[in-house]
C-alpha cells in the first residue's frame, strides 16, 4: 500500500477546509457577470484615488470586446496583456476571455528581445499595452503576427484622470471604450478550454507557455476562497494588489478571487514601501498576497 493511500496531508487541513470540493464548469468569464449582476454598485477597484464599480468594469470590458469582434478576434486566438496592474488589464482580460480567446500574459519590463520571443511562440494577433511601450511593441510588431496595439495610460484611471495617449501606429483604448457598446456574445466555452499562456520566467532556458484552462483557473480560485476563509460578507472584502497581474499568482488569487467574492482591490502598479504604505492609510485591507520579498521590504 502506498504511504499516500490514506491522504495524510489532509489531517493538516485548517478544520472549514473539507478533503473534497465541487468546482463550477463554467468559464471565467462568469466570475465577472456574477459580481456586476450581484453587487453592480459597489467599488471594484481603487487606483490612484479613483474608483470604478463591478458595473462600470463589466460594461468598459463588454465595449471592448465588441471592438476586439469587429476586429475579427476569435475563440482560441491569442492576445497579448502588457500592463502592469490598473483598472484596465482587468477591462482587457474579461473582454478577452468573453471570446473564448486566450490571454497571452507579458511583463512589461521585458526588453524588446523578450517580448518578441514570446509574441512569436504564442501568434498573439493584438496586443494591448501602455502608451510608454508602444515604440517598443511597434519595433516588434513587423517580426510577429500582431495585426493591431491598443494603448491606454494609467493617469487615465487616475483621479484626476489624464488625457488619453495618441502614439502613431496605435489604437486608443479610450476611443475604442466611447465609440463602441456593450455586446453580447453567445460564445460555447467549456472549462476544457484554454483560457491563458502563462510564461514562465525563463531562469534555466527560455520562458515556455503553461496551458491554463478556465477549469483550471476556477477551481484554483474556489480552492484559494476555501483554504483562506471568507469571513466577510460578499463585497466587503479589501485586497491589497502589489504582485503584478501578468504572474499566475495574482491573476488567479488577487484578480478573479477578488473579483469572485466581491471585493475591493486596492492595485498598486509597481512595488514601491511608500505606494503601499500609503493606501494603508486609507483602506483597511483584509487580503494582502504578497510573496516574501515584499513582507522583508514593509
Amino acid at each position: 500500500m502506498s504511504a499516500y493511500s490514506n491522504r495524510p496531508w489532509l489531517r493538516h487541513y485548517d478544520y472549514w477546509v473539507p478533503p473534497h470540493l465541487n468546482y463550477p464548469e463554467r468559464p471565467l468569464v462568469d466570475i465577472l457577470d456574477t459580481s456586476a449582476v450581484d453587487l453592480p454598485d459597489r467599488p471594484a477597484t481603487a487606483f490612484f484615488g479613483a474608483t470604478l464599480t463591478f458595473e462600470e468594469i463589466k460594461d468598459r470590458s463588454d465595449r471592448l470586446a465588441t471592438a476586439l469582434a469587429h476586429y475579427g478576434i476569435t475563440k482560441g486566438d491569442r492576445v497579448g496583456i502588457m500592463l502592469p496592474n490598473c483598472p484596465q488589464y482587468i477591462i482587457a482580460a474579461f473582454a478577452i476571455l468573453r471570446h473564448g480567446a486566450v490571454v497571452v500574459n507579458i511583463n512589461p519590463s521585458y526588453t524588446a528581445r523578450e517580448v518578441l520571443n514570446v509574441a512569436t511562440d504564442s501568434g498573439i494577433r493584438l496586443l494591448i499595452t501602455l502608451d510608454a511601450l508602444a515604440p517598443l511593441a511597434l519595433g516588434i510588431k513587423d517580426q510577429t503576427t500582431i495585426e493591431r496595439i491598443i494603448i491606454t495610460s494609467l493617469a487615465e484611471y487616475a483621479e484626476p484622470a489624464g488625457d488619453a495617449p495618441r502614439v502613431a501606429g496605435t489604437e486608443s483604448l479610450a476611443e475604442i471604450l466611447g465609440t463602441n457598446r456593450p455586446g453580447v456574445f453567445r460564445v460555447d466555452v467549456a472549462s476544457t478550454d484554454l483560457a491563458v499562456l502563462q510564461y514562465t520566467g525563463g531562469t534555466t532556458g527560455t520562458p515556455k507557455g503553461a496551458m491554463l484552462t478556465h477549469g483550471n483557473i476556477f477551481a484554483n480560485v474556489v480552492q484559494a476562497e476555501t483554504f483562506m476563509y471568507r469571513n466577510r460578507t460578499r463585497g466587503e472584502g479589501r485586497y491589497l494588489i502589489v504582485i503584478p497581474y501578468f504572474h499566475i499568482y495574482a491573476f488567479t488569487v488577487g484578480m478573479m478571487k477578488g473579483i469572485w467574492v466581491g471585493a475591493l482591490q486596492i492595485l498598486i502598479p509597481k512595488y514601491d514601501v511608500d505606494q503601499v504604505m500609503r493606501p494603508c492609510a486609507n483602506f483597511v485591507r483584509h487580503i494582502f498576497p504578497r510573496c516574501p520579498r515584499c513582507s522583508s521590504r514593509c
